[in-house]
């Protein structure tokens, strides 16, 4: 995953931050099936295209990684440029 964002060209390999949380109790669309659901937040002002694109490589990498977990799923989420800081930005 963090590689795939890498690859799309709009993140520094600093920038790129990639968390796991595992769920032991589940059930996805009546079933208790595997998942993998990413929400990917990205700073505004990338293009519809570079979001889907960014989503796409993921997706296929996940593929590649887990070609047996039957779900997997990415939502590109904006965080507002204007209104975000961080220690570094302060």
């Amino acid at each position: 995953v963090h590689d795939a964002a890498l690859e799309s060209g709009l993140f520094g390999e600093r920038d790129v931050k990639v968390r796991a949380k595992l769920f032991e109790h589940l059930t996805v669309g009546g079933t208790q099936d595997d998942f993998v659901h990413i929400v990917a937040y990205i700073l505004s002002g990338r293009t519809e295209a570079q979001r889907a694109d960014l989503s796409a490589r993921v997706i296929t990498a996940l593929k590649t990684l887990l070609p047996d977990v039957p779900i997997l799923s990415i939502d590109v989420r904006e965080i507002n440029r204007a209104t975000y800081n961080n220690r570094n930005t302060v």
